[in-house]
């Protein structure tokens, strides 16, 4: 199951622009304005939490969601790199399972257990 995000965005207007505190505080923290594409990532999920040890700066969108993907496995199953199943939602060992890519652009491979294909595709020949 994915964590879901925690709280709302907290906005300030330092110099009369409307920012994300969490965008803020990791500027801060680095001393200069993120670079183009970056993303902040809260570790706990909660949005509303800025500290400064719960905020990562991920380099894009596609980083960043994989941090997700892997939080989420390692809490699902106790196994960062293992894949959840887009057809039963459980986790496995990605080795053990098929693959495809997506027609949407920048999406990371979906995945399957070998039965689960078997059962999705003997439904479609129905």
């Amino acid at each position: 199951m994915r964590n879901a995000a925690i709280g709302k965005y907290k906005y300030v207007r330092p110099g009369g622009k409307t920012k994300g505190l969490h965008i803020v505080m990791a500027e801060k923290a680095i001393g200069k304005t993120l670079p183009k594409g970056a993303r902040v990532h809260h570790v706990d999920y909660n949005k509303a939490n800025n500290i400064c040890t719960n905020l990562v700066i991920c380099p894009s969108h596609e980083y960043h969601m994989l941090l997700h993907r892997r939080t989420d496995a390692l809490n699902a199953c106790g196994h960062a790199d293992w894949r959840r199943c887009v057809r039963c939602g459980k986790y496995g060992n990605p080795e053990q399972m098929s693959s495809y890519q997506s027609k949407q652009k920048n999406t990371a491979a979906q995945y399957q257990h070998h039965e689960c294909n078997a059962k999705h595709v003997k439904s479609l020949q129905r």
